[in-house]
């Protein structure tokens, strides 16, 4: 398996008590996660979300089967640099997993996760702060504070504010339907481990 965001050693870390219950809804993002995220442009929206659950991913190593989960995430990133070549992640959802203390209901929450987004990307709908922001969520849930998940993640919205800044295509007037998110180039998973700005190609590979 790849080796996580941050080396944050958080395979098989038991779930604590309060991540025994059931994953909640989101009712909403706190301001300092909603607002950062409209100033980040449509790619570097979705690729917040997927390094999110990488971390969610590594927090269930070991506590739960992740193959397929890291098989997906994959092929998510593929889709962001050749959309054409993207495939289908669309997860069956399984009530049986959702017991208070399975790691399953949260793997499935994850799948469900980068199914959703990659749904969003791969059409080009505008609900693209919400998926980035369901995935940040989800992290904040899972991934206990001494894991240094929330300043990775305050860091990683500053960062793109500067690299991959909104324009106007990414913040549409009117009912627009389709996003023409094509032409800014993706933000490439290595980055989050750098967070340079701007986005340097090298400094990536270093990482």
């Amino acid at each position: 398996m790849r080796r996580p965001l941050r080396g944050n050693g958080l395979c098989a870390r038991p779930l604590s008590e309060a991540l025994r219950q059931r994953v909640p809804g989101q009712p909403g993002l706190p301001e300092w996660l909603g607002d950062p995220l409209w100033r980040v442009n449509y790619k570097g929206k979705a690729a917040l979300g997927l390094a999110c659950i990488e971390w969610v991913t590594w927090r269930l190593a070991g506590l739960t089967d992740v193959t397929d989960l890291l098989s997906r995430l994959e092929a998510a990133w593929a889709s962001m640099v050749a959309l054409p070549y993207s495939k289908n992640l669309d997860y069956g959802v399984s009530n049986d997993v959702m017991n208070p203390g399975n790691p399953h209901g949260p793997r499935q929450d994850a799948l469900i996760r980068v199914q959703d987004l990659h749904f969003v990307f791969k059409k080009g709908r505008h609900q693209m702060s919400m998926e980035a922001g369901k995935c940040a969520a989800l992290g904040l849930h899972m991934i206990p504070p001494d894991a240094d998940f929330e300043p990775w993640l305050r860091r990683a919205l500053d960062a793109l504010a500067t690299s991959c800044p909104a324009g106007e295509v990414d913040q549409p007037k009117g009912k627009v339907k389709v996003i023409d998110h094509g032409a800014p180039r993706p933000v490439p998973r290595e980055w989050f481990e750098s967070l340079s700005t701007p986005v340097d190609d090298a400094a990536d590979r270093a990482a």
